[in-house]
C-alpha cells in the first residue's frame, strides 16, 4: 500500500476534522458530509487534503461492493455503503484538481474505483432508488474517476479494460443529455482520443451498448453532440470550445475511418441522419474566422472526416443536400483563404473530384434543382484569392451550370429516346416506345421480328445469354440515372462534335483501318473526350464481369458490321461505392460522316500534312452536310447544339 492510503495518516489532520475522518473511514455517512462542509468552508488546509485519502480509499474498498444477495436484502448497510463510495468519489475529485493525487496513488485507486464504478453502473437502478435524482449525476462523477485513472497524458490504467467503453458511452449520454460541461466533455474527449482502435469491432460494440444498444442510437448520440459545437440562436446551450473539441474530433475521425469498411454501418447511419450537412455547418463556423491554432486544427479534422464520407456511397447521396443548402459552397468560399496546405489540398480535392463526379447524378442533380436562385446557389461568400482558385472554381461552374441546364431539359421531356434496330443489315431508328427489345437479355432492340431472327442466325445466339445479367449487375442504379447519363453522353458529345472529329482524324491517320471508340470518362478530375482503340477498353476500379466483357465483344463487332453508321460512345461514372461504364451506341441512317473522316485522315501524305486550318473546314463543311440530312439529331429529339 503507498504510504499516503495508510490510514495512520488521518492522525495528522486538525483536530477539527480528525474525529470526522476517523468515523468516516469507518464508514459513517454523516461523518463525511461533515468532511465536506468542512472542505466547503476551507477548514482543512490545501496542502493537508491529502491526508484524506484513507478516508476515500477505506470507502472504496471492493468487499463493501453490494452483491445479488444484498440488493434483493436492502437495508442500511446497503444504502450506507453505496453512498460511502459515491461520495468518496465526489471526494477524490478536488484532490486530484490540487494535485494531491500522484501517479503511484492513481495505479493503487483505479482497481478499487474501476470496480465499484462497474457495480454502480450494473446497478444503476438500485442507486437512483436510494440516491434520488442523483443517477445522472453519479455518471458525471464516473467521468472525474476516468480522469484520475489517467494521471499522465501519455498512460492510459484503463485503455483495455472491457466493458469501459459501454460506461464511457452512456456517460456521453450524461453529458450531451442532462449536463453539458467543459471539464466533463475534455475529459471524455481525452479517452476518447487515446483510444488505439475504436473502429474495431469489439471495441465498437461496447460503444454501441453504452450507446443504447443500436447502431441508430449511438449515430444519434453524436449527432447530438455535435449539435452543441455550433448551436442556433434558438440553443439556450453554449457552445463547447475547440479545446473540448479536438481530441473529439481525432477520436471521430479515426472511429469513422478506420473501419474495414467505407460505408460501414454506423457511417451509414450517421449520413441518413443529416451528419453531412451538420459537418458541413460547422466546417463553416471554424472556416470563417478560426481563432487561433485550435480551431484551425478542428477545421482539418472536419474537413477529413468530410471528404471521407462524401467519397462514400451513402455520403455520395447527401451531396445534393450539402449543396442545396449552400453550406458546402460556403466551406470552399472561406477555405480557400487558409494557409493551411491541408486545408487547401482537401478544398482542391473538393473542387476538382468531388464534385464533378456529383454533378452527372440525376438524383443529385434533382435535389440542388429545388434551390430558387441558380446564381445564389453558387455564389462565393468572398472573392477567390488568386487566379488559379478562380480557374478552378470556373472549371467547376462551368460544368455545374451545364449539366444543369440538360437536366432541366431532360426532366422537362426535350430529350426523347430514339434506338436503332440492332439487326445492322436494317438500322432502323424509332422512338423508344415503338422498337422492341429482345426478352431474354433486355440489351437488343429490333424493329420487327424478321429483323430479330436475322439478328439471332448472325451471332446473338451466342450472346444473349451472356448479356442476360447486365440489367442486373447495376440494380440499385434507377432507370432515370441510366437515361440521365446516356442523355449527358449524349448532349456532350453534340456539343464537342467538332474537336471529337478532328481528334478522330488523328486517330485514323496515325492507327489506319484501326476500330475506335470515344471515351467520356465524368470520374476523371477533368473531363475530356478521349479517342480510344478498341484494343484499350476503360478500366473500371471494380473487377469486370462476365457479362461487361461480352457486351464490349458484342457491340466492338456490331461497330464493325455497321460499316460507319454506328460508332461507340462509353461513358464512366460513379456513385462513390463503385465506377459504372455505359456503352452507348451513336446510330445513323448514313455513313457520310464516319466516310468523310476517313477520306480527310486519308488525305494526309508521307510527307506533308495539312494545315489545321483546312482540316478544320473540311470537318466543318463534313459537319454542315450531316445537319443537312438531319443526322445531329438522331440520337435524342432536341440535341441540336452544334
Amino acid at each position: 500500500m503507498h504510504p499516503s492510503l495508510q490510514t495512520s495518516n488521518i492522525t495528522d489532520l486538525p483536530i477539527s476534522c480528525r474525529k470526522y475522518a476517523l468515523n468516516a473511514a469507518a464508514g459513517s455517512v454523516k461523518d463525511m458530509e461533515m468532511l465536506f462542509s468542512l472542505i466547503d468552508a476551507q477548514r482543512i488546509p490545501t496542502t493537508k487534503l491529502g491526508l484524506l485519502l484513507p478516508v476515500f480509499y477505506q470507502n472504496l474498498d471492493v468487499c463493501g461492493c453490494p452483491t445479488p444477495e444484498s440488493i434483493d436484502i436492502g437495508g442500511p448497510k446497503l444504502s450506507s455503503s453505496i453512498m460511502g463510495a459515491i461520495g468518496s468519489m465526489q471526494g477524490l475529485v478536488p484532490l486530484y484538481q490540487k494535485r494531491q493525487i500522484t501517479n503511484k496513488v492513481a495505479e493503487e485507486l483505479w482497481p478499487r474505483l474501476w470496480t465499484w464504478i462497474q457495480t454502480l453502473d450494473l446497478y444503476r437502478d438500485v442507486v437512483e432508488q436510494i440516491i434520488p435524482r442523483r443517477q445522472h449525476a453519479t455518471y458525471g462523477l464516473f467521468i472525474h474517476m476516468f480522469y484520475l485513472a489517467r494521471p499522465d497524458p501519455g498512460t492510459v490504467l484503463s485503455a483495455d479494460i472491457p466493458g469501459m467503453r459501454a460506461i464511457l458511452a452512456r456517460c456521453w449520454m450524461y453529458l450531451v443529455q442532462d449536463d453539458v460541461n467543459e471539464a466533463g466533455f475534455r475529459t471524455l474527449a481525452l479517452f476518447f482520443y487515446s483510444d488505439a482502435a475504436p473502429a474495431r469491432s469489439d471495441h465498437l460494440l461496447e460503444y454501441i451498448d453504452g450507446a443504447g444498444g443500436t447502431i441508430d442510437t449511438l449515430a444519434t448520440l453524436i449527432m447530438d453532440h455535435l449539435a452543441l459545437n455550433s448551436p442556433s440562436s434558438h440553443s439556450r446551450r453554449k457552445a463547447l470550445s475547440p479545446h473540448a473539441n479536438y481530441h473529439f474530433y481525432v477520436g471521430l475521425v479515426r472511429l469513422l475511418t478506420e473501419g474495414d469498411e467505407a460505408d460501414d454501418p454506423l457511417s451509414t447511419a450517421l449520413l441518413n441522419r443529416g451528419f453531412i450537412r451538420r459537418l458541413t455547418a460547422l466546417t463553416c463556423h471554424y472556416g470563417r474566422d478560426p481563432k487561433d491554432e485550435r480551431e484551425k486544427a478542428v477545421l482539418q479534422l472536419c474537413l477529413s472526416l468530410l471528404i471521407n464520407k462524401l467519397t462514400a456511397f451513402a455520403g455520395y447521396k447527401a451531396v445534393g443536400d450539402a449543396l442545396q443548402s449552400h453550406r458546402l459552397i460556403e466551406v470552399i468560399g472561406w477555405c480557400v483563404h487558409h494557409d493551411h496546405p491541408d486545408v487547401k489540398d482537401v478544398i482542391r480535392f473538393l473542387l476538382n473530384t468531388v464534385l464533378p463526379r456529383c454533378m452527372v447524378s440525376y438524383s443529385i442533380l434533382s435535389t440542388i434543382s429545388r434551390h430558387r436562385n441558380e446564381d445564389k446557389l453558387f455564389s462565393l461568400p468572398k472573392p477567390l484569392p488568386n487566379a488559379p482558385w478562380f480557374e478552378k472554381w470556373m472549371l467547376f461552374y462551368n460544368v455545374a451550370k451545364k449539366n444543369m441546364e440538360v437536366f432541366e431539359s431532360y426532366r422537362n421531356g426535350q430529350y426523347i429516346p430514339i434506338r436503332g434496330c440492332d439487326n445492322m443489315k436494317c438500322g432502323e431508328l424509332r422512338r423508344s416506345q415503338d422498337i422492341k427489345r429482345c426478352g431474354s437479355c433486355h440489351e437488343m432492340n429490333y424493329c420487327s421480328t424478321e429483323c430479330q431472327r436475322v439478328d439471332w442466325e448472325e451471332g446473338h445466339r451466342n450472346m444473349c445469354d451472356r448479356l442476360r445479367p447486365l440489367h442486373l449487375e447495376s440494380d440499385h442504379l434507377t432507370l432515370r440515372e441510366r437515361s440521365f447519363i446516356t442523355a449527358l453522353g449524349h448532349h456532350d458529345h453534340e456539343a464537342s462534335i467538332l474537336d471529337l472529329c478532328l481528334k478522330k482524324i488523328s486517330f485514323m491517320h496515325s492507327h489506319q483501318d484501326e476500330a475506335f471508340y470515344t471515351l467520356f470518362d465524368y470520374t476523371s478530375t477533368h473531363f475530356s473526350p478521349l479517342i480510344r482503340s478498341v484494343q484499350r477498353p476503360p478500366r473500371l476500379r471494380t473487377s469486370t464481369s462476365n457479362a461487361m466483357l461480352a457486351q464490349w465483344e458484342d457491340q466492338v463487332s456490331r461497330a464493325a458490321r455497321s460499316e460507319g453508321r454506328m460508332e461507340l460512345l462509353v461513358v464512366l461514372f460513379g456513385d462513390g461505392k463503385s465506377t459504372y461504364r455505359r456503352m452507348v451506341p451513336l446510330r445513323s441512317q448514313t455513313a457520310v460522316l464516319h466516310t468523310g473522316l476517313r477520306r480527310i485522315a486519308g488525305s494526309f501524305e508521307a510527307d506533308m500534312q495539312l494545315s489545321e486550318v483546312d482540316i478544320r473546314q473540311e470537318v466543318e463543311n463534313l459537319l454542315a452536310r450531316r445537319r443537312e440530312l438531319g443526322e445531329h439529331a438522331l440520337q435524342w429529339e432536341g440535341v441540336q447544339t452544334d
